[in-house]
């Protein structure tokens, strides 16, 4: 393999793993605000409280700190690059 193939295959195993990432923490956040509802709707204020503070976490990391700052700009360089 040449070099270039290494740092292509690199490039793309860091992307599929920010992409699996952010899934797993945006799927977990949504199960959270969805549990939230729940218990606030059930009666349970400080739960649902608590696990809508935890969604909102999980939002947070797996939307803007691992999409928005981390995944979206890899991707974008390793088009820029392969377009070149």
């Amino acid at each position: 393999m040449t070099k270039f193939s290494i740092e292509l295959l690199s490039a793309i195993g860091e992307i599929f793993a920010f992409a699996i990432g952010t899934s797993i923490l945006s799927t977990l956040g949504i199960h959270l605000e969805q549990l939230a509802f729940g218990a606030l709707s059930a009666g349970q204020f400080a739960l649902g409280l608590w696990l809508c503070l935890l969604g909102g976490v999980a939002f947070y990391f797996g939307i803007y700190a691992m999409g928005l700052t981390e995944l979206f700009p890899r991707l974008r360089l390793l088009v820029t690059q392969l377009a070149e």
